[in-house]
């Protein structure tokens, strides 16, 4: 009896020893994606781009796809429910490119079962070429004198198979004129922008409209950034410091030297013209600037801490604000 009773603590021990002992490496998945990156390079809008990742499992349980994230319009075929150990998938995405144009970077999110690597993230990326494409940047900025004629110009490409028809072009009146020329017939045309003489001075914004034939771009749009300038201007022709902390600046002049700001005067060049810059407002600095060979000149402008005040109509304000457009008077 006392035989059997130490053989049978003997075996427990044994079970015990066992189960406490160490197993080794836990069984789990390994996801494995050798390629992770796609750049598609080039492709016009319209075009249906394919690619077939591979995701691998090294692991020694099923790998499982959970669930996946998207960047639109991107699309999966079907998913792998399982992947075995040792297997591999390959997972199909494709991007339809008929709303794209320009640069895209888009991400793909496989939330995973694997605890080393829950969330793998794949890069799908390239460049869409719209089939009717305004070179070199649909945006003409067009800046003159008066009295100087001015005209800018852009192309209007189009890759598409069957030739196009530009139809219309609209814009308001009242800065500039538009001109259409062919330059190969169905395909490439140039658009000419001339800035009227009698336009208002100053600058604009406006949106011109080119309707077409294509089917794919019906409707092109382009902004002019137009300026009609007097013999002699400042740029930029308004300052404004924003608020200025009196306290702060009298402890720290270095402050006021912060916001040095240089106009530049169009219309007047050259280094023997003599200038002599004044103002009303007795707290700002202005210090015309050495001249330089057929540039325009610049006068430097900086507020003068000690003379700083706070507005007349709010003499307790600490925090006056300085905005006031500058004319420069010889």
């Amino acid at each position: 009896m006392r035989n059997r009773s130490r053989k049978t603590r003997e075996a427990v021990a044994a079970i015990v020893v066992a189960l406490c002992a160490p197993t080794g490496v836990l069984a789990q998945p390994r996801a494995v994606l050798p390629v992770t990156n796609f750049d598609f390079g080039q492709v016009i809008r319209g075009s249906l781009v394919y690619r077939d990742f591979i995701i691998q499992n090294k692991g020694s349980e099923p790998l499982i796809i959970q669930r996946i994230g998207l960047t639109r319009p991107l699309r999966t075929g079907p998913l792998p429910g399982v992947i075995k150990p040792g297997a591999q998938a390959g997972l199909r995405f494709a991007l339809d490119t008929t709303s794209l144009s320009g640069v895209y970077n888009g991400s793909i999110q496989l939330y995973l079962n694997d605890p080393r690597l829950p969330v793998a993230l794949l890069r799908f990326a390239g460049i869409i070429q719209s089939t009717v494409e305004v070179l070199p940047n649909p945006v003409l900025q067009l800046y003159a004198r008066r009295g100087f004629a001015a005209r800018k110009s852009v192309e209007i490409v189009s890759r598409e198979p069957a030739p196009i028809t530009i139809l219309k072009i609209e814009h308001p009146p009242t800065r500039f004129t538009t001109s259409l020329e062919t330059l190969e017939p169905g395909r490439r045309f140039r658009l000419t922008l001339t800035l009227k003489p009698d336009a208002p001075g100053g600058g604009g914004i406006d949106e011109i409209l080119v309707r077409t034939s294509s089917r794919t771009t019906p409707l092109i749009r382009l902004t002019a950034r137009t300026a009609l300038l007097e013999s002699l201007f400042a740029e930029p022709e308004r300052l404004d410091f924003g608020a200025l902390s009196l306290a702060a600046v009298r402890r720290n002049p270095a402050l006021a030297r912060k916001l040095r700001t240089v106009v530049t005067l169009h219309g007047l060049r050259g280094p023997r013209l003599e200038l002599i810059a004044k103002s009303e407002l007795d707290f700002l600095r202005l210090e015309p600037l050495p001249a330089k060979q057929d540039s325009p000149r610049q006068i430097a402008i900086t507020p003068v801490p000690e003379k700083l005040r706070p507005p007349p109509s709010a003499e307790r304000c600490m925090s006056p604000s300085i905005s006031r457009t500058f004319r420069p008077s010889a």
